[in-house]
């Protein structure tokens, strides 16, 4: 396991995710950097493996994985072809101007009995929405642009899909989750 990796599974936890995605799932991966969560997934059966980031550089095609430099906005009209959506640590690297935008697009994009599994930081606490802004800044040279659950909450009532919510702080860095179903 490279190192980056090992340092990144000690604050992110990816159990979290990891348990909750279906056996047998087509998934994609919505900003899935150097891919440190696909060592997992190749633990679980899956039926494929789509993962996007456009900061990828070295694109792979192998068997049932597929990851490439694409954007969100590239693959939009291709969610449906999935049964589990990953949007990890991705949302407060967009401008706030797009990030309603797309976050109502995937969730009218996905399929019946589709699954979205959102995860991001929060901003519920000062002091941890400042250490998770001082990692982005110093890690990734980037500002936080925080996406508010209300408006996550308000978005996912005014659409009829069925979700959990909930938070988990590993040591300064505050996490909320979103589990979400598309049951129309």
């Amino acid at each position: 396991m490279k190192i980056i990796t090992h340092l990144r599974k000690l604050i992110y936890p990816y159990e979290d995710v990891v348990k909750e995605i279906p056996p047998y799932s087509n998934i994609l991966d919505i900003g899935c950097g150097n891919s440190h969560i696909l060592e997992d997934f190749t633990k679980l059966k899956i039926n494929s493996y789509t993962g996007i980031d456009p900061k990828v550089k070295n694109k792979i095609e192998e068997k049932n994985i597929s990851i490439s430099n694409k954007t969100i906005e590239e693959f939009i009209e291709e969610i449906d072809k999935f049964d589990c959506i990953l949007m990890i640590d991705v949302m407060h690297h967009l401008q706030k101007e797009i990030q309603e935008i797309l976050f109502r697009n995937i969730i009218s994009s996905m399929k019946k009995n589709s699954l979205l599994i959102y995860k991001d930081i929060s901003n519920r606490n000062k002091f941890f929405a400042f250490m998770n802004w001082a990692h982005d800044l110093l890690y990734n040279f980037q500002k936080i642009n925080y996406f508010s659950s209300d408006n996550i909450k308000l978005i996912l009532n005014n659409n009829g899909v069925v979700y959990k919510h909930y938070f988990k702080r590993v040591f300064w860095y505050d996490h909320e989750f979103f589990i979400i179903r598309n049951t129309k």
